[in-house]
């Protein structure tokens, strides 16, 4: 049974800007729940204006964040390591709950069939932990638990990358954008790494009511209730 819809939409649209303002996403769930002021900092984000649409989500060049630029420049690489390796073809995809819409996750890299599944992580020290010391971040965990329980899958996979290519074609192209972005080289870390992540009924089941909770007090607060102790 088909436990979600998939959304086809350029994420430099401001139509992908407002489905990410109008739901709970895997990635905020992750922090929300994480202890400190995640929750308030999701919760005021989405109380917030929708941003302004600037074209896309994340733009390429110089003067940015260059960590950030280069996850972005790796992410399709990684994608294509994963494909060759596993002999599927995946695409980004934005589902959301058919039961309850605000659930929501924007995915790295789904199946059209919808039983493979990626979620790609090219920062370095996520890179280095997991080949060092064989551990993954407790809110990456956490998202994609919930990624797990809205698509329904036993398992899902990390794609772990913070590498030159070895396919000549990506190699040449990461070398142009990085050097397009000023990106110097960095001290490598290796991979591609494939982590399978198994879903874990109870911490998939109590993410997905805390989503519904803070969705509900995002709720309540826009129609006008003040929050409450018991919100805080």
């Amino acid at each position: 049974m088909q436990l979600y819809k998939r959304l086809s939409m350029d994420q430099g649209t401001g139509k992908w800007l407002q489905w990410r303002h109008g739901g709970v996403t895997a990635t905020e769930i992750a922090k929300a729940v994480g202890g400190g002021q995640g929750w308030l900092s999701v919760r005021n984000d989405k109380l917030s204006p929708m941003p302004t649409d600037t074209g896309q989500p994340f733009t390429l060049g110089r003067g940015g964040d260059s960590a950030m630029q280069l996850g972005h420049i790796l992410e399709p690489i990684a994608r294509a390591a994963y494909e060759r390796a596993h002999g599927v073809s995946l695409e980004p995809a934005c589902i959301e709950s058919l039961t309850h819409p605000h659930r929501r996750a924007s995915l790295d890299g789904l199946s059209s069939c919808g039983m493979h599944a990626v979620e790609i992580k090219c920062g370095a020290s996520m890179v280095r932990s997991w080949r060092d010391k064989r551990l993954v971040q407790s809110s990456i965990r956490r998202q994609m638990q919930f990624q797990l329980a809205l698509l329904g899958l036993d398992s899902l996979t990390l794609v772990l990358y913070h590498a030159m290519p070895t396919e000549a074609a990506e190699l040449q192209q990461v070398i142009r954008m990085m050097d397009y972005c000023g990106i110097r080289q960095p001290d490598w870390q290796g991979g591609p790494y494939f982590v399978e992540i198994e879903r874990d009924p109870v911490v998939s089941e109590h993410l997905l009511g805390q989503a519904d909770r803070l969705w509900d007090e995002i709720s309540r607060i826009k129609l006008g209730a003040q929050p409450t102790l018991f919100d805080f």
